[in-house]
């Protein structure tokens, strides 16, 4: 539920769709968590380019993301320390098999994919 409480939060203060959300890194997020840097994408066949913008985290946002990061941290220490904001709870597959048609085993901690 920490995850998601922080997922919401910034959704509610920024409006960011899901492909801006997987983008986000730890070093979006300025240092007192008061806001993020967004990247604006344009939907799919539009020329428009993509833009940036920091936006405000209200005191909800920075309380959530205070709770996630502490969360995060123990998960990446285990993995490999991605600077992906968001990264998966629990053990998981990538999703394609092996050359034996197992499914590839992928630790916790791992970045979360468009």
């Amino acid at each position: 539920r920490t995850r998601l409480t922080a997922v919401l939060a910034l959704v509610l203060d920024t409006a960011a769709r899901s492909g801006e959300l997987t983008g986000l890194r730890t070093t979006h997020l300025t240092g007192d968590r008061g806001s993020v840097y967004v990247e604006r994408r344009p939907q799919h066949g539009t020329a428009a380019p993509v833009t940036g913008e920091w936006l405000p985290l209200s005191p909800l946002a920075r309380a959530a993301l205070d709770r996630w990061l502490a969360v995060r941290g123990e998960l990446v220490a285990f993995a490999h320390g991605t600077s992906r904001l968001w990264v998966s709870l629990r053990p998981n597959h990538a999703g394609l098999p092996d050359e034996n048609g197992s499914a590839v085993g992928r630790p916790a901690g791992m970045p979360l994919e468009e």
